[in-house]
């Protein structure tokens, strides 16, 4: 084993984990009080998961010398990922034997006996999410309790400091292979990212630091890590995009009026007219209207032909005068001929 996996199994939090994972037996635990309910429900998982929360909220005194929000945190976080295997696991009859288990923590939560009571975290992320951040929490609780074993033992024991170095950079590689990007901005959120100050993969010299343990004192010095991009952009999968173009509607064009449209457009506002002229033929061939109307007509004609006569007899006598005049100006030509085009 390594020196860094020994180092490892020390820390509180690490033997907490190590230990609300061990199996246990139902029938020493059932018969708590609390779970008189759990008993009479008849579905073995639900005592199984029940048992096992009895076991492991009354673990929490190994994390005495650590912060015991930490293995509050990682005590919800292992609850949920039960109620996730669960609730895969059954039909939907017996989805709702869930609300038991959340009803035994209340139970266990209200002791009056209970000194530091672990509050039900309620985060709606899927568990996958709240395992990215655990292992970040996780790394740096460990972190903080072997740096101070190194500053306990320096001098007598480098063990530890070299342990601590090891450590630091066995993670670092490990985050920064699997956060290709950090998605803080992007996702407007850092929780898989960010706990507190000293542990955020957006700040790598506090979180990764490189310490100087050649003196009386462990000095950070400047850091040379690479640190974490952050994700300009979250990329669209394929499918996603479509997906988007067979759901959403297609696009109405706005089409041109038809000529048949022009046409009937046209028609309609014609009628009008067509009715007036049809009107008008019917007087001038059926009625007395249009025997009128010829006569009229010719004699027009006659009056015209007539004044035409008189015209031309005009101009013959007066041609002489015009072609004198035609001499002083050619510009004019007020000939016969030219009036009779």
């Amino acid at each position: 084993m390594s020196l860094v996996a020994n180092y490892e199994k020390l820390c509180p939090l690490r033997k907490f984990i190590n230990r609300i994972n061990e199996k246990i037996k139902v029938e020493d635990y059932i018969g708590s009080n609390g779970l008189e309910k759990i008993r009479i429900s008849g579905n073995e998982l639900i005592k199984q998961v029940a048992s096992m929360l009895n076991r492991n909220y009354n673990l929490r005194f190994i994390c005495a010398t650590i912060k015991q929000q930490s293995c509050c945190s990682f005590l919800n976080y292992w609850l949920d990922n039960q109620k996730h295997v669960y609730v895969k696991s059954v039909s939907d009859n017996y989805k709702q034997l869930w609300t038991l288990i959340e009803e035994y923590w209340r139970y266990l939560q209200s002791d009056i006996y209970e000194t530091s009571p672990c509050e039900r975290e309620n985060e709606e992320k899927i568990i996958d999410l709240k395992k990215k951040r655990m292992d970040l929490m996780v790394y740096c609780e460990n972190r903080d309790y072997i740096k101070k074993m190194c500053q306990i033992s320096k001098g007598k024991n480098s063990f530890s400091c070299l342990a601590l170095y090891q450590f630091i950079e066995h993670y670092y590689n490990k985050f920064y292979i699997e956060n290709k990007c950090l998605e803080g901005k992007v996702m407007c959120e850092e929780f898989t990212s960010r706990i507190s100050e000293y542990c955020s993969l957006y700040d790598i010299s506090k979180t990764f630091p490189e310490y100087d343990i050649s003196g009386e004192h462990i000095l950070v010095k400047e850091n040379s890590r690479k640190p974490i991009c952050e994700c300009e952009n979250t990329p669209v999968p394929e499918d996603s995009i479509r997906e988007h173009q067979i759901l959403a509607p297609e696009p109405i064009p706005e089409t041109p009026l038809s000529s048949s449209g022009s046409w009937t457009n046209a028609l309609y506002g014609g009628m009008p007219f067509f009715g007036f002229f049809f009107f008008l033929f019917l007087l001038y061939k059926h009625t007395s209207f249009g025997t009128f109307l010829r006569s009229f007509i010719i004699k027009k004609e006659e009056n015209a032909h007539y004044i035409d006569e008189q015209m031309l007899q005009g101009y013959s006598e007066n041609s002489s005068e015009y072609t004198d005049y035609k001499s002083e100006n050619n510009q004019y030509n007020f000939s016969y001929q030219a009036l009779q085009k």
